[in-house]
């Protein structure tokens, strides 16, 4: 398979986070097999990129249809639930691993 060009100039973003909240995404993302073949320092990376968000409750969070995804998600507290139509198909929770919606 072919490789995406690396952008040399490129400089990931960094969002503060608590211990806490580090803690909680490195151990629902670092079993992930998008994840597991990384160096603990890309790992990192990736973790200082990700930013909190905070929904309420009847939030759709993804909307099929809509633009492709770009962005991975990791509970903290609460759930979430994948819906097609009106079947309930999958729910995330704390621990549960990231989920997303692939481009």
């Amino acid at each position: 398979a072919e490789r995406d060009e690396v952008d040399k100039d490129f400089v990931p973003p960094v969002y503060s986070k608590s211990t806490e909240v580090r803690d909680r995404i490195v151990a629902s993302i670092e079993h992930n097999p998008l994840f597991t073949s990384l160096r603990p320092e890309q790992l990192d990376t990736i973790v200082m990129a990700m930013q909190e968000e905070h929904v309420t409750l009847h939030t759709e969070v993804i909307v099929e249809g809509e633009e492709s995804g770009d962005t991975c998600y990791v509970v903290g507290s609460g759930k979430f639930a994948a819906y097609k139509g009106k079947k309930q198909l999958v729910t995330y929770q704390p621990g549960g691993g990231p989920f997303g919606r692939r481009p």
